[in-house]
Formats: C-alpha cells, sequence, structure tokens
C-alpha cells in the first residue's frame, strides 16, 4: 500500500487560510510497517484507521518506533 499526500490548497474546505502545507509520501508493507518519506516509523500497522494514527503522531511530532 502506497499513499502520496501533496497539499498545495492555500485554504482549508471552510475558507481559512493556511499556514504552509507539507509533502510527504508514506509507504506500508505487507508486515505491518509503516514508511514515512522512506523512514521506518512505526510497526504492526495493519487497517487504515492504524496507518492513519501513525501519520498523526508524525505529525504531532511522536517519535518513531525503535
Amino acid at each position: 500500500m502506497e499513499f502520496e499526500i501533496k497539499d498545495e490548497k492555500l485554504a482549508t474546505s471552510t475558507g481559512e487560510p493556511m499556514v504552509g502545507s507539507q509533502e510527504f509520501k508514506v509507504r506500508t508493507t505487507f508486515t505491518g510497517d509503516v514508511y514515512i518519506n522512506e523512514k521506518f516509523y512505526r510497526q504492526l500497522c495493519f487497517t487504515p484507521n492504524q496507518v492513519a494514527l501513525a501519520l498523526e503522531d508524525f505529525l504531532n511530532g511522536v517519535p518513531a518506533d525503535e
């Protein structure tokens, strides 16, 4: 499973201006490993919700699994 998120909008759907945008690549393996920008971040993420929670942790600055 591979995702690529690119946000070039300058406003949110509600019309509020965005401060900045980010571009990153999320990749998962069949063993549940999550890689963000080609660096290992989290393990044992098998559902879309688990991947989304790993992505949320990444955006909030939570350290990666070791």
